[in-house]
């Protein structure tokens, strides 16, 4: 998190001047923290670009059967191809993936335009949609592998990969003073797979797959003349 932090800053050393907010947000889905730090500048009436980065714990999901399940012949496949191949141990039995879990960290680029409009000096309301580019650094895999219910191999992976996501956004902001603007609201990235030689996720319940909506706060600040 240090790094993201003097990365964010060394680009706004060079940006501050075209700048009008620099904001951070925290944003969680219960079972993840991840934070974005980004600049936004109005190039219209009540419209504006921004550009940021991001990262974090961005959760963890996966697929398990039940015995009824497993004895039925049903199977799963996690969103990595290379780890669904049966374990073969050393005597060469063979054992079936039946359950995993995905756990994933990384960092990453987000570009945006967004719209807001005040109803007051206070309240008011913006729309932001992101595009977003991330690596997923040491994503870990926990898989169990059966050869019946009873008798099993449990196998722990990491994989480095890249993702990305269209992110709709809409928050409620609060102004606090003249430069500082408190806002909460809602993320709803849809996360799509950049290379599927590494991450090709099979099910909705998969991690960095389809809708991962995301609840957030944050503050921005402003830093040059609004327009």
């Amino acid at each position: 998190m240090r790094k993201i932090i003097s990365i964010c800053f060394l680009f706004l050393s060079f940006n501050m001047y075209a700048q009008q907010r620099i904001g951070i947000d925290l944003n969680t889905r219960g079972l993840n923290l991840n934070t974005s730090i980004h600049s936004q500048k109005v190039f219209k009436h009540n419209f504006l670009y921004s550009i940021g980065i991001f990262g974090g714990n961005f959760g963890e999901s996966g697929i398990n059967l039940t015995k009824e399940q497993f004895d039925a012949g049903q199977r799963v496949y996690s969103p990595f191809d290379k780890l669904n191949q049966p374990f073969i141990d050393t005597i060469n039995n063979s054992y079936t993936l039946m359950d995993y879990g995905t756990k994933g960290k990384g960092y990453g680029l987000q570009l945006g335009i967004g719209y807001f409009y005040e109803f007051s000096i206070i309240h008011g309301i913006r729309f932001n949609l992101n595009n977003r580019i991330a690596y997923m650094k040491n994503t870990q895999s926990t898989l169990y592998y059966s050869l019946t219910v009873n008798n099993g191999h449990t196998q722990i992976d990491h994989t480095n990969h890249f993702v990305g996501a269209i992110s709709p956004e809409i928050y409620h902001t609060i102004r606090l003073s003249g430069k500082t603007t408190f806002y909460y609201g809602f993320k709803f990235p849809y996360f799509y797979s950049i290379d599927k030689g590494k991450i090709n996720p099979k099910y909705t319940k998969d991690l960095f797959n389809a809708w991962e909506p995301e609840l957030s706060i944050g503050l921005t600040y402003v830093v040059g003349k609004c327009d």
